[in-house]
């Protein structure tokens, strides 16, 4: 559904999946909107042609998403924030600052983790429990 955002915005995106099933029992719309709101601050984010990497594999009986971009990023800080309700960073363009605040609560919801890191980039980690149905 981003592709065309992407690809205007002059951003590759690139998914790799390990050759294991990944099982997940969640609500599509949930899914969806971590993705996209996750996708959707890449591209407004990097400013420049770049890419975006989405990582999916099956770690130590968890799926884990890796979502990494080759923008510029955030100094620590303000990594550290980027989940909270209503933050805009410095690199402020447009929005609310709920989309990954929303991308949090989706994840908790499900019993697992995100997190952030910025090298070389903003990189968005995320671990959630595998169904076993």
């Amino acid at each position: 559904e981003l592709s065309p955002a992407s690809l205007a915005a002059g951003i590759k995106l690139s998914i790799s999946s390990a050759g294991d099933t990944l099982l997940f029992k969640a609500d599509e719309k949930y899914i969806r909107i971590l993705f996209q709101n996750i996708i959707d601050n890449s591209i407004k984010y990097m400013k420049q042609n770049g890419s975006l990497v989405i990582t999916l594999s099956n770690v130590g009986g968890n799926i884990f998403i890796a979502l990494k971009d080759n923008g510029e990023g955030l100094n620590s800080t303000e990594t550290e924030q980027i989940f909270a309700l209503n933050y805009q960073g410095s690199n402020h363009t447009t929005g609310s600052g709920l989309g990954l605040y929303q991308v949090k609560a989706i994840v908790e919801h499900y019993g697992g983790t995100v997190y952030a890191k910025s090298e070389n980039g903003m990189g968005i980690y995320i671990e959630l429990p595998c169904s076993a149905n």
